[in-house]
């Protein structure tokens, strides 16, 4: 069920629902694909809430998504000091990797370039923090 309601959520974002908003992050009325700009808001808002214990792996990703997203208007900032345990902090990374591996793919327009090589820092970032024990 958790999974059903994590593909639905994610599945709305990538559409860019306008009931949904981007909780800190503003989009920019420029931004041709908003489900893009929703999902980094999305996956930084996640990431922000996890386990703190990834040698700075995490915050690297974190630093990554606000670097892809400033072209399309959203500006992410801060961290969250929620202690989340390491298994759903760990499961909040692989959930946010699969986020971006889906807008790496789908990031077209002047920026793409510059926002699919910061994506990938990101899930290179999560990889290595995942294998951090």
């Amino acid at each position: 069920m958790k999974k059903l309601l994590s593909f639905i959520f994610v599945a709305a974002l990538i559409l860019g629902l306008p009931s949904l908003s981007l909780a800190k992050g503003k989009a920019h009325p420029a931004v041709n694909n908003p489900g893009e700009a929703a999902v980094l808001s999305n996956a930084y808002h996640i990431l922000e809430t996890g386990d703190h214990d990834y040698k700075g792996h995490r915050i690297k990703a974190m630093h990554a998504i606000e670097e892809a997203a400033k072209p399309l208007g959203v500006h992410l900032h801060g961290d969250e000091r929620d202690k989340t345990p390491q298994a759903l902090s760990d499961a909040k990374l692989r959930e946010v990797i699969g986020m971006l591996q889906h807008v790496h793919g789908s990031a077209k327009g002047e920026h793409a370039k510059h926002i699919q090589a910061h994506i990938h820092t990101a899930i290179t970032e999560l990889q290595t923090a995942l294998s951090i024990r």
